[in-house]
């Protein structure tokens, strides 16, 4: 269904989603690559025409693929200086996590270089730590 989907043309989010949701089921998961291109794509359509809540929306809908996936150098940069680029706050949740997902280890500064945090902030903050650690550990395994 969703090849025939794509077949038939679809709009960039639309078409970006199918051809995630295509990999996932047939079980072609080898890179991330390729699906968060197609989403960060998507996102700079969205940021040209001045939406940028609409831009992190779209990188949310490949988040999970974001955190798992293996991704390239130019991946991780080309997103995370999107992202870093987008009229949102530099507090949001959806922000951080993407930043987080996508290079922990370059983003990861950018969560305790603010301040005046509130408690909520610090929360997220700490969870944010603690999930790129994981990620980090994660990501030096081998199968």
């Amino acid at each position: 269904m969703f090849r025939e989907a794509n077949q038939l043309g679809l709009p960039p989010f639309e078409q970006a989603e199918a051809a995630h949701y295509l990999e996932t089921f047939e079980g072609n998961l080898s890179s991330a690559d390729a699906a968060v291109r197609a989403f960060v794509a998507v996102a700079e359509q969205r940021r040209a025409v001045g939406d940028d809540r609409g831009a992190i929306d779209a990188l949310g809908s490949v988040l999970v693929r974001v955190f798992w996936g293996e991704l390239s150098d130019d991946v991780r940069r080309d997103a995370s200086e999107l992202v870093r680029g987008l009229n949102v706050p530099p507090d949001d949740p959806l922000r951080l996590s993407f930043l987080g997902a996508v290079d922990p280890v370059r983003n990861g500064a950018m969560s305790s270089s603010s301040s005046g945090r509130s408690r909520q902030q610090e929360s997220l903050t700490r969870w944010m730590h603690f999930t790129w650690g994981m990620r980090a550990q994660w990501s030096g395994r081998t199968s």
